[in-house]
């Protein structure tokens, strides 16, 4: 019983969250890891496959406005392999959080990793 006490509340397989955002954010972090990892990687750290998306977000970008990055999710890149997601049926408050949550990684305000929700009060 003394040494469960003494056990740490996280092991290295479950570890805690590095950074709480906001419930947008966090909604953001998972529609990403849902839809857009696979391609554009882990942590928004971009793959042989596609673009390291902190560096297209940054001010000297390729998407670097919101609106550029809406665009590009809601038509596609038929031509470099990247599906049109808003004729398959992504709602605009999903882009947006997708968006949130990669600004927040471009930005250096959200660190790689599963966040927290910041609780609201």
């Amino acid at each position: 019983m003394a040494a469960q006490a003494n056990a740490p509340l996280r092991d290295e397989y479950h570890r805690a969250p590095l950074d709480t955002v906001s419930q947008q954010v966090y909604d953001g972090w998972k529609q990403y890891n849902l839809n857009c990892a696979r391609c554009h990687g882990e942590d928004v750290q971009g793959t042989t496959i596609a673009p390291h998306l902190v560096t297209s977000l940054q001010p000297n970008g390729p998407i670097n406005t919101k609106q550029l990055f809406v665009k590009t999710v809601c038509d596609g890149r038929p031509e470099r392999g990247m599906p049109a997601w808003c004729p398959l049926g992504m709602e605009m408050e999903k882009i947006e959080a997708i968006h949130a949550y990669v600004k927040g990684r471009s930005d250096g305000k959200v660190r790689p990793g599963r966040p927290a929700v910041r609780p609201e009060g």
